[in-house]
């Protein structure tokens, strides 16, 4: 059989004809996703000029939710991801002066950009403009940009949302909070500030600086705080490790009339001292922690975490049987990673101790997997004798 040249021609053809099609369909995702990425990242920057403007101090910038990447530049935290899924910027108000003006600023920014991206994409659309042949591309592709940009305003209604792993709300909920929630005092922003200057400079490990602004929160008097401030400082003091304070001011706390009728505060004011009491081995305090958290448990059986500290006091303790117990409730009930990471280190110690090597190895793993870079996981690790991922 005799093959015509014109066959051959026709299949080539063909192929780059296919070739120019998946050529254009890959260029057009390319283009669309880079469009996507440079929205989140100019709404970002929005926030970044405004605490520029009002001299506010930037922490951590992130432009993807998935930190990919990650830069430390002038004392600032930069996390970038190619899936364009969000993103965040940590700022503080140095001073309380114009409080809610400068936070304002930062906030109004984002979306001001935003919008500002959708007129340049209108802009864009009227100079491409329909063509209905194969150099349409460049407007259609401008155009679902335009359509996407348009769809992400509804995220301008008051929604919750969740930054650096905290729940917290989006831009309008946040610019509503600040006008509705009161003002924090001085102390209270000072105490922000210095713990969250000490965070991120462990995680930069400069210690020795981290230890000065440490000493710094420490000497805020706490007593001149609202009880919902002093709060917030013992969980500050528990984020950094430093139990004996932590445990004095949750305590504190927990003897205030004021959170009888606050449940949520009544039972993170709890799990902070149980868990200070735990983590700083204040094992005459044990008890009555053990207590107040079965007590605070009875309440509110749905806060999961509440197991978690208890089955590590139970354990420190002795009390295997029940430790264990309440820690597989917990592996069996929370999707945290931080209550999967200490369960499961704790119970890795557990099947050490009842001599199932495996299992604790298995254990230890889970626990490193979940939150293998917390102090309180690797210490409680560090008691397995050969256990260790």
């Amino acid at each position: 059989m005799t093959i015509s040249p014109f066959s051959t021609l026709g299949v080539i053809l063909a192929t780059a004809e296919w070739l120019y099609a998946i050529g254009v369909l890959v260029g057009a995702f390319i283009a669309i996703h880079v469009g996507l990425w440079a929205s989140v990242a100019w709404h970002e920057f929005g926030h970044i000029v405004g605490s520029w403007l009002t001299g506010s101090r930037i922490f951590e910038v992130s432009i993807g939710s998935d930190k990919r990447w990650q830069l430390w530049l002038f004392g600032t935290c930069w996390n970038f991801s190619l899936y364009p899924n969000g993103g965040y910027v940590i700022t503080l108000p140095k001073t309380p002066h114009h409080y809610r003006l400068r936070q304002f600023i930062v906030l109004a920014l984002g979306p001001l950009f935003s919008l500002s991206y959708l007129g340049f994409l209108v802009w864009r659309l009227n100079q491409t403009g329909p063509t209905y042949g194969r150099l349409d591309l460049a407007y259609n592709v401008v155009l679902i940009l335009f359509m996407l940009e348009l769809r992400s305003l509804t995220n301008l209604w008051p929604a919750p949302a969740k930054v650096a792993g905290i729940n917290t709300g989006n831009d309008t909920l946040q610019i509503g909070w600040l006008f509705t929630k009161p003002m924090p005092t001085p102390n209270a922003l000072a105490c922000q500030n210095a713990y969250t200057e000490a965070s991120y400079l462990i995680a930069q490990g400069k210690l020795e600086l981290a230890r000065v602004w440490e000493r710094k929160l420490a000497e805020i008097p706490a007593d001149d705080l609202p009880i919902k401030e002093q709060h917030t400082l013992s969980a500050y003091f528990v984020g950094l490790e430093e139990w004996e304070p932590a445990c004095r001011i949750a305590e504190r706390v927990l003897a205030a009339p004021e959170i009888a009728n606050d449940d949520p505060m009544r039972w993170e004011a709890a799990d902070t001292f149980a868990s200070a009491v735990l983590y700083g081995e204040d094992r005459e305090a044990m008890p009555r922690a053990i207590e107040l958290l079965e007590k605070i448990i009875a309440e509110f059986p749905s806060i999961i975490t509440l197991k978690g500290t208890l089955g590590g006091l139970l354990f420190e303790l002795g009390r295997i049987d029940e430790a264990e117990k309440t820690l597989r409730e917990v592996i069996a009930e929370s999707t945290a990673a931080i209550d999967q990471g200490i369960s499961s280190a704790y119970l890795a110690r557990i099947a050490e101790q009842r001599g199932s090597t495996e299992e604790a190895r298995k254990f230890a793993e889970a626990a490193t997997k979940h939150a293998g870079e917390m102090a309180v996981v690797k210490r409680i690790l560090a008691g397995l004798r050969g256990s260790q991922p």
